[in-house]
């Protein structure tokens, strides 16, 4: 009996593999204490059940078996979010108070690697029974083992304009975006040019995600996020 499956991610830069469902944390049970927690999770299939046009029962299984987004499969990811009050929040799900137990996990630092474009990666899934046993981690890469294919992590979206900035008060018949430039053509033989018309150019505004994706953020070496920048 399978209850699912425990994912690696083959980063090609460093030639090795990283375990995307690592975690550790603890339980705490009232009455009895804290229970420390250091395994890997799971990621189990989703399937939502409804009928058919007849009546019959009917389950749907999605294609989709999990989606890496440079975080674990199993933990949330680290961060406070602001509210729709404006006010800084945990976006994790509140707790039932009635419930004798609460759960704290994270993932271990240094356990995974950095998705970043242009690099090359594989995944390999092993399978979990219910006891919650499966083929013991291995960070090296042996011949032959059952993996996917190599795959390039691209950016498909297009790249924004520059934004384009005043330097002086706009003349009539200007904008941001459309410059004029006026010439005194009273004496054809000698035209006075006016005054020059120009622009800065600057980048467009981009998310942080997007920029660890295109490695600003990271060490020189190492391809790792350099923590002197998100300490700031």
């Amino acid at each position: 009996m399978q209850q699912g499956v425990r994912v690696d991610v083959h980063d090609a830069g460093s030639n090795r593999w990283f375990p995307l469902c690592r975690r550790q944390g603890k339980y705490t049970v009232d009455g009895y204490g804290t229970l420390p927690i250091d395994d890997e999770g799971c990621v189990t299939d989703a399937v939502t059940r409804g009928a058919d046009a007849d009546g019959n029962d009917l389950g749907r299984l999605t294609q989709a078996v999990f989606r890496w987004n440079n975080w674990s499969l199993v933990t949330e990811p680290r961060g406070r979010t602001i509210g729709v009050d404006g006010q800084v929040t945990d976006p994790g799900p509140d707790t039932d108070p009635a419930l004798p137990f609460t759960t704290t996990v994270d993932c271990p630092d240094n356990t995974l690697p950095a998705l970043r474009f242009g690099r090359t990666y594989r995944f390999r899934a092993l399978l979990v029974d219910l006891a919650g046993r499966s083929t013991p981690f291995t960070a090296a890469p042996a011949p032959g083992e059952p993996a996917t294919v190599p795959l390039r992590f691209s950016r498909y979206d297009p790249v924004p304009a520059p934004v384009m900035v005043l330097r002086r008060p706009v003349t009539p018949g200007e904008s941001p975006v459309d410059l004029v430039v006026r010439t005194d053509n009273a004496d054809p033989a000698a035209p006075v040019t006016g005054p020059a018309c120009e622009r800065h150019l600057l980048a467009p505004k981009s998310s942080v995600e997007l920029a660890e994706r295109h490695g600003v953020l990271d060490l020189a070496t190492g391809h790792r996020p350099d923590p002197a920048v998100h300490a700031c």
